[in-house]
């Protein structure tokens, strides 16, 4: 584990405050568990987006690779 030391304004800390009276948990285990569910979010974000593209080619006769050569044929030297 590594030491850091953040500043935080008024909104953030008062909120800090109450999350460890609720949870009995320090400030730092607050933050860690903020910041792994936010990691967990966004991972999870970027593999909705990419579940929602796959498959977009399965339907076209042609790759993605043969499809950029045919546009790019006319623009060849």
């Amino acid at each position: 584990m590594h030491r850091t030391q953040i500043y935080l304004d008024d909104e953030i800390y008062k909120f800090l405050e109450k999350e460890k009276r609720k949870s009995h948990l320090s400030y730092s285990e607050i933050i860690r568990l903020n910041i792994k569910s936010n990691i967990k979010n966004r991972y999870s974000a970027i593999l909705n987006r990419m579940e929602k593209v796959s498959g977009v080619w399965d339907d076209e006769s042609q790759s993605p690779e043969e499809y950029v050569d045919n546009i790019r044929r006319d623009r060849r030297i």
